[in-house]
């Protein structure tokens, strides 16, 4: 396993010093919990793709962290390779060495130009990170021109393979989401930082973004990409309905880029 740690660029450093100082709430604490999702996911992968296990695949992990979903995929396919890019050098150090990996710390948002192609690429719980301070419809679009970068990196026939977390509010869908955004970008001094981490807003201070299944879905569409598979993982609804949200969860998808079809633009 080989790792680059050249001073990446970065959107925002206040993602990165979020998850330098927090890498023990990312280093997948329910370590069991985690681990079936990524079975399933990968499942679901092979399902969507129907290769062989045997496939000399080649991964791009966007956001891999402590590189768990990385290991198990290249368990899965014992001749695939893969490129691990996380913005924490902490998240980084967590990873497991491997012949057939190598760490790039970067920005999603700032990748190399000479990156190649890969016939996967996983995007696990990244997108919601993705913060513009400015405002709400500003990170939407700023989520969108990441979507669409992806294609860059795709090779043909390749698939996006993609877990995020939705939020749906009661009469108003997003109105949930938004106050969420609006709390978690505010320039907050430690006290009222602690008192929102006090209930579940861990990431006070760096920003969250969670979007809806709708608004997930008209993402993928605008940008060019075609469904091939979904899977819907609700979450227990009662610790979240105190504060008005009417469904949670987690949600799986495959994506690929319809035969013939262009990127499409920013």
């Amino acid at each position: 396993m080989s790792t680059d740690q050249a001073t990446p660029a970065l959107s925002d450093s206040r993602v990165q010093a979020h998850f330098d100082r927090h890498v023990s709430l990312y280093r997948d604490k329910e370590l069991e919990c985690y681990r079936n999702l990524s079975i399933e996911r990968i499942d679901l992968l092979k399902r969507s793709i129907q290769c062989e296990s045997s496939a000399p695949l080649r991964l791009l992990d966007i956001g891999c962290g402590g590189g768990f979903f990385m290991d198990l995929f290249l368990e899965s396919f014992p001749k695939a390779t893969a490129i691990g890019v996380d913005v924490s050098a902490g998240m980084l150090r967590e990873n497991t060495p491997s012949a057939r990996k190598h760490l790039l710390q970067r920005d999603a948002l700032h990748l190399p130009e000479d990156l190649g192609t890969f016939d996967v690429i996983n995007v696990d719980t990244l997108m919601h990170h993705l913060i513009r301070r400015s405002s709400y419809s500003g990170t939407i679009q700023q989520i969108k021109q990441f979507l669409q970068s992806l294609h860059r990196w795709l090779s043909p026939g390749g698939v996006v393979i993609i877990r995020e977390i939705y939020h749906e509010y009661l009469v108003v869908e997003t109105l949930g989401s938004r106050i969420i955004f609006q709390l978690s970008t505010l320039p907050l001094p430690g006290p009222a930082e602690h008192a929102l981490r006090a209930i579940g807003i861990h990431t006070a201070n760096a920003g969250v973004c969670f979007l809806s299944r709708a608004q997930w879905r008209a993402l993928f569409e605008e940008t060019g990409f075609k469904l091939l598979a979904m899977q819907d993982k609700p979450w227990n609804p009662q610790p979240y309905r105190r504060y008005g949200f009417k469904a949670s969860g987690d949600l799986h998808y495959v994506l690929s880029r319809p035969l013939g079809a262009q990127p499409a633009e920013s």
